[in-house]
């Protein structure tokens, strides 16, 4: 009896033993059976790790192409900024300090432009319509002209230029404001310079004021 206990309990336990083992194999010959199924399922496991690495980097590499370009691009503004400042700052310095024909020194001041300025391009063009005065003279000459107001004095007054307002505006007009101390005006004069002497004076328009 004692035997035969012995002999089931070696049998039971040679049984759990071998069982995985049985189960191993069992595995083994399946897939040697179908070989092509497995091969399938280990190409698999290996293909869509590759192809997400593959996606991952054709979507990186144009990035980084483009953060490349971008840096490149940036650098060569900012190197083309400096070097167009630079020379900018070389031609200031050359135009501020120029030696002329006689050595001296020319120095340029940067000053805004006065708009109440004679304009330069007039003055050239009366020198060389001869005159060799003052531009003030023209004035000067103008307020003689109280002739050119069209307009009657009221109250007892008496037509003049407002010297203190007339301004040359060229070397053909002039803005002549006038009163009688009582009522005025303007009148936009054209002039005619003829060997450094004004020769014509011509009222083009004419404004009173309260009409």
């Amino acid at each position: 009896m004692n035997k035969k206990l012995i002999k089931e309990s070696l049998d039971h336990h040679l049984e759990e033993k071998l069982a995985p083992i049985e189960d191993l194999q069992s595995k083994i010959l399946l897939n040697t059976k179908n070989p092509q199924g497995y091969g399938k399922r280990y190409q698999y496991r290996i293909f869509f790790p590759v192809l997400g690495t593959m996606l991952i980097l054709l979507l990186l590499i144009p990035s980084t192409i483009f953060l490349y370009l971008n840096a490149k691009s940036n650098e060569q503004t900012s190197d083309l900024v400096s070097k167009l400042e630079s020379e900018n700052n070389k031609l200031e310095e050359q135009l501020k300090s120029e030696a002329n024909s006689e050595g001296d020194v020319v120095v340029i001041v940067d000053e805004p432009l006065d708009p109440n300025a004679f304009p330069e391009e007039s003055k050239i063009k009366l020198l060389e319509l001869g005159f060799e005065g003052e531009i003030d003279e023209i004035k000067e000459q103008l307020l003689e002209q109280t002739q050119l107001i069209p307009y009657e004095p009221v109250l007892g007054g008496i037509m003049s230029f407002r010297e203190d307002r007339v301004k040359l505006l060229s070397h053909e007009w002039i803005f002549a404001p006038f009163d009688d101390g009582h009522t005025g005006g303007f009148l936009l004069i054209k002039y005619q310079m003829r060997d450094g002497k004004v020769t014509d004076w011509d009222v083009m328009d004419s404004y009173k004021f309260g009409d």
